[in-house]
């Protein structure tokens, strides 16, 4: 996981730059999926109902519409 990050400079509150690690979304999100923590888990738990709901969306583009 640790070689998906990448180190970008970023401007912190002292107005400095300083190298940290970045990640994409996909690269976090197995990163969570990857700690074995008690609690991590209702945030695991989010994610397989998040992902859950996306796979009913494109299965029926319908569920995708927001009613207004």
């Amino acid at each position: 996981m640790v070689t998906k990050c990448n180190h970008l400079k970023m401007r912190a509150s002292d107005r400095k730059q300083y190298l940290v690690n970045a990640a994409n979304a996909e690269t976090l999100l197995h990163l969570v999926q990857s700690i074995p923590s008690p609690n991590a888990e209702p945030f695991k738990l989010l994610l397989a109902r998040v992902g859950y709901e996306q796979t009913r969306k494109v299965k029926n583009p319908e569920l995708a519409v927001e009613c207004i």
